[in-house]
């Protein structure tokens, strides 16, 4: 996942796409999907035509730290 080159203002939350959000958690997109459909992951936000996930959510729901594995 690129570095933004800029920061966020406070609060702003990063959402990744489907295939950022896979590689982040080291699983497959059809293991995405399936943790979806049964409720282990959050829905996505779809905006513009394309799901977005939120880092934090997906997080929270694994039982992640924030920095991740």
């Amino acid at each position: 996942m690129a570095t933004p080159s800029h920061p966020l203002p406070p609060g702003v939350t990063p959402y990744l796409r489907i295939a950022d959000l896979t590689a982040w958690l080291r699983i497959s997109r059809s293991t995405a999907y399936d943790w979806i459909a049964k409720g282990r992951l959050p829905q996505g936000v779809r905006i513009g035509g394309v799901t977005l996930y939120d880092p934090r959510a997906v997080s929270d729901a694994l039982g992640l730290d924030q920095e991740g594995r």
